[in-house]
């Protein structure tokens, strides 16, 4: 007869094997989380250019001219949107009469959003090349 108890615990190696499944579960979740939220920015961005262009309409209808900046039209980007791109008004031509602007959002730092680019879009309507994929 054997003395030998049955040790009821995990071997390092079944431990090692848990925590190589766990970390490729967290790697996959993580790679699927991203791609929505980059997504989720691109849409916010786009959505933003454009109430900036219906406001620059409005200020035209009232002012006769197109304001310079974001701060004439009442409009600053929210924390998420300012985190990920910055948004301006270049272009703003007034004289001699309001001729039009271009709304841009340039993306501050190197990350996946580099892939989408530079947004614009401009008093005609018109978009960056990238802006329907």
């Amino acid at each position: 007869m054997s003395n030998r108890k049955s040790l009821d615990a995990f071997t390092i190696l079944e431990l090692v094997v848990v925590v190589a499944m766990l970390s490729i579960l967290v790697i996959l979740a993580y790679a699927n989380y991203g791609k929505p939220l980059r997504y989720n920015h691109v849409a916010l961005v786009k959505a933003y250019l454009l109430d900036v262009s219906n406001r620059q309409d409005r200020y035209l209808q009232q002012y006769q001219i197109y304001a310079q900046d974001l701060e004439q039209l009442g409009m600053t980007p929210n924390k998420i949107l300012a985190s990920h791109y910055r948004v301006m008004l270049v272009d703003v031509q007034n004289l001699p009469n309001p001729i039009g602007y271009t709304v841009k959002a340039v993306p501050k730092i190197a990350s996946e959003e580099d892939t989408a680019g530079t947004f614009s879009l401009n008093h005609l309507g018109q978009t960056s090349d990238n802006w329907n994929p």
